[in-house]
C-alpha cells in the first residue's frame, strides 16, 4: 500500500523564505562591506603613492650635477635609498620659504619610532645656504612596505650608481604599499633630463 507523501504547508515555505532572505542579506552585507573597506584603503594606498612619487620623479627629471666633481652634488643611489642634487622647485608642502633652486636630496625608508612601522622619509637643504645642517625632513608614507630603485645607464638598469661626473639617464621607482591586508604597488620611471645633457660635455 503506497503512503501518502506530506506536502509543505504555506507557512513552512513562508519561514523557509524569511530564513533563506535573512542569510542573503547577512551575506550581501558583509560583501558591501568589503568592497567598501577595499575601495577606502586602495583610495588611501593610492594617495600615498602620489604624494610620494610625483615631487620625487619630478626632482630626479631636474638632478643636477655641478662642472669639477664637487662632492656635494655626487649623485648616489642603492636599491633602497637615493641622494641627490635637484633644480625643481617642489610646493611648500615639501620646501621651506626662500630657498635657492639647488636642493640636496635624501630618500630613504626608516622605521617610524612612535609605530615602529617602516615610513618613507624625504630630507632636504639648501645646497648654497650657510647652514647645510638646516635640513627639512617629511615624513611622506606611512604605509610604505619596500622601496627599490634601479639606475639606467643607456644600455642596461643597474641597482647602485655613485658619481660627480655623470647622471643615470633614468631612474625607475618601484614602491609598495600596505593597510592591513590590501597591498598595491606603484612603477614609475623618471627620465633625467634638466641638467643632464651637456654639463659634463663643457669641461
Amino acid at each position: 500500500m503506497l503512503k501518502k507523501s506530506r506536502a509543505f504547508s504555506l507557512i513552512e515555505l513562508l519561514l523557509a523564505t524569511a530564513i533563506m532572505v535573512m542569510i542573503f542579506a547577512a551575506v550581501y552585507s558583509s560583501f558591501s562591506l568589503g568592497i567598501r573597506t577595499w575601495k577606502r584603503v586602495n583610495i588611501k594606498i593610492a594617495n600615498n603613492a602620489t604624494d610620494l612619487l610625483i615631487p620625487l620623479t619630478r626632482q630626479l627629471r631636474c638632478a643636477y650635477l655641478a662642472p669639477g666633481q664637487d662632492p656635494d652634488f655626487v649623485f648616489q643611489g642603492s636599491l633602497s635609498a637615493i641622494s641627490f642634487v635637484s633644480t625643481a622647485v617642489i610646493n611648500d608642502d615639501i620646501y621651506r620659504d626662500n630657498v635657492t633652486d639647488l636642493q640636496k636630496v635624501s630618500c630613504r625608508i626608516r622605521a617610524d619610532e612612535d609605530t615602529g612601522q617602516n615610513a618613507f622619509i624625504y630630507e632636504s637643504y639648501d645646497i648654497l645656504g650657510e647652514n647645510k645642517e638646516n635640513f627639512k625632513q617629511i615624513k611622506l608614507s606611512n604605509m610604505i612596505k619596500s622601496i627599490s630603485f634601479a639606475f639606467y645607464d643607456g644600455e642596461k638598469w643597474l641597482k647602485a650608481w655613485n658619481s660627480t661626473k655623470n647622471l643615470p639617464q633614468a631612474v625607475m621607482i618601484r614602491a609598495d604599499f600596505q593597510e592591513g591586508i590590501y597591498q598595491d604597488s606603484f612603477e614609475t620611471v623618471a627620465q633625467i633630463h634638466c641638467a643632464n645633457k651637456g654639463v659634463m660635455d663643457d669641461l
